[in-house]
């Protein structure tokens, strides 16, 4: 087997990654320990919560959603006494409650909140609440808006794949499976590779491009019934440009009806496999 450029790469050691963090040290300008993690975006979130939380600590968290429940819970893991001013999810934390909040506990280090819950549409008053704390000399945490578009945004992704999957399931076992669905308002399409995923243990998803370019483990070598042989196919059947051969078939493509619903089409050699365009994250909340 042929060495890859790309997948045969000697690890990086500790030292060229104490050289990125000091790289990364000067680009936000801080004279503190600065760490490269590999992870979601939550990652960071639970970091802050565990690293205020302290045994002896104590904490007013303002819950209005799912995002703030579960930081108060990493603050209470981290040692943080905390009392959970909890709210209908359908609305705001109002500043006079967590004036009366704040009068009732008593002294308190941190006071933290979710800016905007976008899994409900809940948009506090950080301001105010911001002003409140200080005045007690409570440091204010804030969840951004970001949190909560990324925990909306992986739903409806989720959502899509689910879909995707129950229809696919449906075939029977070992079929050659593409899908050429596209979100033009994504930055990244977000969709094309979640037929990779929807195959595992059941079909085929024949325009992998992985095997095509030999720079991975498993590497086409040869025309075969599991994957497209050539990176062109490949390219070809994810934006919907690729006619189909005779040897391709049979052949399924996943797709949707002019009604938004999944659908699965057997595809005739000679005919041209189609894209279809769909706003996911705006038609699927």
């Amino acid at each position: 087997m042929n060495q890859s450029h790309l997948l045969d790469v000697a690890p990086v050691d500790a030292s060229e990654y104490a050289a990125i963090e000091d790289l990364c040290r000067e680009v936000i300008a801080t004279d503190q320990t600065t760490l490269v993690l590999q992870g979601e975006a939550i990652v960071f979130l639970e970091a802050a919560a565990r690293g205020l939380g302290r045994p002896g600590g104590r904490a007013l968290n303002l819950v209005s959603g799912p995002y703030g429940r579960i930081f108060g819970e990493w603050l209470s893991e981290a040692g943080s006494e905390v009392e959970n001013l909890v709210v209908p999810f359908d609305r705001a934390v109002r500043p006079e409650e967590v004036e009366k909040a704040l009068e009732r506990s008593g002294p308190v280090d941190v006071v933290s909140l979710v800016h905007a819950e976008a899994a409900t549409g809940v948009v506090n008053d950080v301001a105010a609440i911001a002003e409140l704390a200080r005045s007690r000399g409570a440091l204010v945490v804030v969840a951004l808006l970001f949190f909560g578009f990324l925990y909306r945004d992986e739903r409806a992704l989720n959502s899509f794949e689910d879909r995707m999957q129950d229809t696919v399931s449906a075939l029977p076992a070992g079929q050659r499976v593409i899908s050429a669905i596209d979100d033009p308002g994504l930055r990244v399409n977000a969709l094309t590779h979640m037929i990779d995923r929807v195959c595992i243990g059941h079909c085929y998803s024949y325009a992998n491009y992985e095997p095509t370019t030999a720079q991975f483990r498993i590497r086409a070598e040869a025309p075969n019934p599991y994957v497209a042989y050539t990176y062109e196919d490949s390219w070809l059947m994810q934006v919907g440009a690729y006619v189909v051969q005779e040897r391709d078939v049979p052949l399924y493509q996943v797709d949707l009806d002019s009604g938004g619903r999944m659908i699965v089409k057997s595809l005739r050699a000679g005919v041209r496999c189609e894209r279809t365009t769909w706003n996911v994250l705006g038609d699927l909340l």
